[in-house]
């Protein structure tokens, strides 16, 4: 389990006429070390919002979420890395050969050039 790091309250600000959280986040790079990521999510209008609602909004929708201590740190590693690194070594390869077909065509003609 990833180690538990403070609470955190990030950081509200305006960028032109929108209000923004700043706060940092976990996540694995490609060799599977444990990396800080600043994340800026969007909260709502500044228009709409005054600064003390957009604090709130953020604290429970945003905030809760990262400080929360179930979260894991999420991977930054690609769909093509991950496919080449494991997939492929650790569950199609032990497919029959039509599986492997299938597997192959799927990866190749659909979901590597989508994403």
């Amino acid at each position: 389990m990833a180690r538990r790091r403070g609470i955190q309250k990030g950081h509200l600000h305006r960028q032109g006429s929108v209000w923004c959280v700043a706060f940092r986040e976990d996540a694995l790079d490609a060799n599977g070390k444990s990396v800080r990521i600043r994340r800026n999510v969007r909260i709502g209008s500044a228009k709409e919002l005054s600064k003390r609602e957009a604090q709130r909004i953020a604290d429970e929708d945003v905030l809760a979420r990262v400080n929360s201590q179930a979260v894991q740190p999420a991977s930054m590693a690609t769909l093509k890395a991950f496919v080449d690194s494991s997939f492929r070594p650790e569950v199609v390869w032990a497919l029959q050969q039509a599986g492997k077909q299938h597997y192959e065509n799927q990866l190749k003609q659909h979901t590597l050039p989508a994403l």
